[in-house]
């Protein structure tokens, strides 16, 4: 049985309160899909990282579509589990790895730095800093970024792609190493910070529970 309809029948067939358990079989135990695809170990790339951010290599997970081999993200909430691209494929470039890092000490660090930056979350900064060219100048559309921005701030999880127009996630000196990383690796490698292994569980069960309501949903419109 491939992986993902593996996956699938888990998750349809495990009830709701132990779905606790796909999370940290799939996503926390097993050994990384990509890693183990290409002969190297991902406890190298965790090792490399956790010297990079003085801290220890069990604080580190490797995540998304490169721990199962398919992406669980949802896209205009449907859930298309696209395999994850080792090569670039049409208009699409080669897949990331992420790496979730559990740090109180980091979160709490860039948490002071982005309420200075946005001047105490001030309504001025936050037109400021949450539009531009990329982004459009409509307000409104800063707001839904500034929401999106804070939404994942309140799950505990600082992501890189979320940040403040011009704002500098984590040092540049890690950034530098960061950069050599991704060279090494021939992979962008993203860092996102997790305030605790609280955050980063449950955070996946919530998306783990929305698969099961739409595999439900698509195994009951089967049978109609």
């Amino acid at each position: 049985m491939e992986l993902l309809d593996e996956f699938k029948m888990d998750i349809l067939t495990t009830c709701k309160s132990k779905l606790n358990d796909i999370v940290e079989d799939y996503l926390i135990s097993r050994p990384n899909w990509y890693f183990l695809k290409i002969d190297r170990k991902e406890f190298n790339l965790k090792n490399e990282i956790s010297k990079i951010f003085s801290i220890n290599i069990p604080d580190i997970f490797i995540v998304g579509s490169s721990q199962l081999g398919f992406s669980i993200s949802p896209s205009k909430n449907k859930y298309k589990f696209n395999s994850f691209r080792e090569f670039p494929d049409g208009d699409n470039e080669e897949s990331d790895i992420d790496v979730a890092i559990i740090s109180s000490v980091f979160f709490e660090e860039e948490l002071e730095k982005l309420y200075n930056y946005l001047g105490g979350y001030h309504i001025k900064f936050i037109n400021e800093k949450f539009c531009g060219i990329e982004r459009g100048t409509d307000r409104k559309l800063n707001k839904v970024y500034y929401q999106d921005f804070s939404t994942y701030l309140l799950k505990g999880w600082l992501r890189s792609d979320k940040m403040p127009l011009d704002y500098k996630f984590l040092s540049e000196e890690i950034d530098l190493e960061l950069k050599a990383l991704r060279k090494k690796y021939n992979r962008k490698i993203n860092i996102g910070i997790y305030k605790s292994y609280f955050y980063l569980i449950n955070y996946h069960l919530k998306n783990i529970e929305k698969i099961q309501n739409y595999l439900e949903e698509e195994e009951n419109s089967r049978c109609q």
